[in-house]
């Protein structure tokens, strides 16, 4: 377990880096050494390496605040508000969202080796991250009490069963689930036993998170409950843990099964993790029609799989379904999302994780990539060479080829491994991040034409963020960086190898957009939780634009 005060630090340097990459602080620089002053005449001193991307790996043991030690978060974040620009009430509640998050990361598992990582399986690797990245308080979670940290935080490991509750399907939209997925709920004497009191011709069977049921749905649904719309039928026969994400889970018992994705109306990071009724209706067409785009691609066959989403529904009460620019929130109480199984798709002789696995460092500082380096036989050079060709080209001719972007950060990115070395891509998830390019090919536009006009369209130059800005500036900004302080392989060396594979496609596939131009614009996520606050709205928080970023994978061809 860390101390207070390092989790503290770590927080702090975290934050330094980040406010300097989104242009919050300008420090002054010598080399290694590192300082910035505020109006109130307070100085932050620090060592640290600055990237090729402009951001700076902060050493928080090297933090001071005034020539003392820094150990205090809120303290940096209230002597910091004049670069934050908080008001006073979002500096608060932004302290509010920063003592949970400080104290999951107190708790989190420390004693794991990066050797010992890298062999535990797709859920239980997961289990032991670090959380989103860049975000500066990825373990928020506003709206759990200390009792729901245990009870159902993913570092806790915890079990448990799902609330079921039958709904009169005339009022679900989605994709009627299967009556064959129940057994993946329930055993089939329960079935049977429910099958008595609910009439499965009128009713869906769905699960609901335990603590989605006790805080909202029981509140918010009394009119369907007491009017039979809706039945508590007790619980499920297994028991579920979550992903990293909180609100998806695996089946303990029969790990083969199929994914179950579920709402959360908790705060974290940077919305309220409900499930978007458009996203949950169209997800099993999206897979559909992905897994056609991939079989008919000799670039993409073999080389990309999906997650498909098999079925989702969702209810939105009556009342709240009149009011068109109510919070968002309020439409996404209550759903599910039935998604093939990450266990699933793997061999006997491969594993899949996520791609923000090789995130990971032991408290050594030891990390994960380091070590399937080391268990493949590659050279650290040839293990990024075939990550690139494994991951990062398949996304780029996806976008490029056929107009279709995925928002590639390391959770909606699975690498499947063979002998430790990648071996194949596996993309998930269509909440929300899936879009078209405005000039998406015929093909693509026939494929996707029952939905197309239903998802998001984006000009092909913005499309290519969601590989450049999800993949690059929030994951292999910071893989680069990790293995450069191990001295695996320097980060012009990272960024070089990739930007060989990129040339290469692109001289193979030409198009007027290049992964190596020399400007990207930058994107900003902190920043606008610092702006926007935590008030309701009745969409989604978007990203802000920074100045452009001096693009590493042309830096390193000068």
């Amino acid at each position: 377990m860390s101390s207070w005060n390092q989790v503290n630090q770590n927080l702090i340097a975290k934050a330094i880096g980040e406010l300097v990459f989104e242009e919050n602080i300008n420090i002054e620089e010598s080399n290694t050494e590192f300082s910035f002053k505020t109006a109130q005449n307070i100085s932050y001193s620090f060592t640290g390496k600055k990237s090729l991307w402009g951001w700076i790996k902060v050493d928080p043991a090297s933090i001071l605040r005034n020539g003392q030690k820094a150990v205090s978060a809120s303290q940096f974040f209230i002597d910091t508000q004049e670069f934050t620009k908080m008001s006073d009430i979002t500096l608060a509640q932004f302290i509010e969202e920063m003592r949970p998050t400080l104290f999951a990361d107190l708790h989190l598992n420390h004693e794991v080796g990066a050797e010992e990582f890298i062999k535990l399986n797709f859920l239980e690797s997961q289990q032991l991250l670090n959380g989103h990245p860049k975000i500066l308080l990825n373990k928020g979670r506003l709206g759990w009490s200390i009792e729901d940290w245990k009870n159902y935080a993913p570092e806790n490991r915890p079990l448990f069963p799902l609330k079921l509750l039958a709904i009169r399907t005339s009022l679900l939209r989605g994709k009627i689930p299967s009556q064959s997925l129940y057994l993946e709920l329930v055993m089939p004497e329960r079935l049977v036993e429910i099958s008595h009191n609910v009439d499965f011709e009128e009713y869906t069977l769905i699960p609901v998170h335990p603590w989605q049921w006790k805080n909202v749905i029981y509140y918010h649904f009394q009119t369907e409950i007491q009017n039979r719309d809706i039945i508590d039928v007790g619980e499920t026969s297994f028991h579920f843990s979550p992903q990293t994400s909180l609100r998806t889970l695996n089946c303990i018992e029969r790990l083969e099964n199929y994914e179950i994705k579920l709402p959360l109306s908790i705060l974290n990071t940077s919305c309220i993790r409900g499930l978007p009724a458009k996203s949950i209706e169209i997800g099993v067409k999206i897979s559909k029609g992905l897994n056609e785009i991939i079989d008919q691609d000799n670039f993409l066959k073999n080389k990309v799989k999906i997650l498909a989403e098999v079925a989702g529904v969702n209810y939105v009460a009556k009342d709240l379904a009149q009011i068109k620019g109510a919070p968002y929130r309020f439409s996404e109480f209550l759903g599910v999302i039935w998604r093939e199984s990450a266990f699933s798709k793997v061999q006997k002789e491969e594993s899949i994780i996520l791609t923000a696995n090789l995130l990971f460092q032991d408290k050594n500082q030891h990390s994960s990539l380091a070590a399937y380096i080391k268990a493949s036989g590659l050279t650290a050079k040839n293990w990024i060479r075939e990550y690139t060709r494994t991951v990062i080209l398949p996304l780029l001719h996806l976008q490029l080829h056929h107009g279709i972007g995925i928002v590639s950060h390391g959770q909606n990115i699975m690498l499947i491994l063979k002998d430790n070395r990648p071996h194949q891509l596996v993309i998930k998830d269509f909440q929300g991040d899936f879009r078209f390019s405005e000039s998406a090919p015929v093909g693509t536009r026939n494929i996707f034409k029952d939905i197309f006009k239903d998802i998001t369209h984006l000009p092909p130059q913005h499309l290519i963020h969601d590989l450049y800005t999800a993949h690059f500036v929030t994951f292999l900004r910071y893989v680069g960086m990790n293995l450069n302080d191990e001295d695996i392989i320097t980060e012009s060396v990272f960024y070089k190898t990739i930007s060989e594979e990129v040339s290469q496609y692109e001289n193979q596939f030409p198009h007027n957009l290049s992964l190596n131009k020399e400007f990207f614009e930058k994107i900003l996520v902190n920043s606008v939780r610092f702006k926007i606050g935590y008030g309701d709205s009745a969409e989604r928080p978007l990203p802000l634009l920074g100045t452009t970023i001096s693009n590493p994978l042309h830096q390193v061809n000068l």
